[in-house]
């Protein structure tokens, strides 16, 4: 996923969220965190964007501060944590969010899950094998 593209989707699920926070005076924290973890992440302290917006997604729990949650991971590197928060957005977002958004997630998520690799391990009582990549490794030993 282009860089740009993924900022600009950033942005706009920024605003987006931020509208949400304006609507209720109560959760002050909440937005407080949040206007940080804007600044962070525009900034690239990626880690710190994080806290903040995983702050603020406690004081106040809505499905849009997942993308910027994701979005965070992603930049992390932590791609498994990303590509779950961001199925939770797809899930959560589905007909309340307008389709270009929707559309970021779907490419967020497509490029994580590129990232991501599967590990199937079968053992027998026999000697210990595994397969992966499709090339069977029978020199293992238990503890190892």
């Amino acid at each position: 996923m282009r860089r740009q593209a993924f900022l600009l989707g950033i942005v706009l699920g920024l605003s987006f969220a931020g509208a949400v926070f304006a609507q209720v005076g109560e959760k002050e924290k909440a937005k407080e965190h949040f206007d940080r973890g804007v600044n962070f992440f525009k900034e690239g302290k990626f880690q710190d964007a994080l806290m903040d917006f995983e702050s603020s997604y406690h004081f106040r729990p809505h499905w849009m501060l997942l993308f910027n949650i994701a979005s965070c991971h992603y930049e992390l590197g932590n791609h498994l944590s990303a590509a779950e928060t961001i199925s939770s957005f797809l899930a959560a977002a589905q007909g309340k969010t307008p389709e270009e958004k929707m559309k970021l997630g779907i490419e967020l998520l497509a490029s994580v899950k590129k990232k991501l690799v599967s590990l199937k391990l079968t053992c027998a009582d026999e000697a210990p094998a595994c397969t992966i990549d499709s090339k069977r490794n029978e020199n293992l030993s238990p503890g190892k």
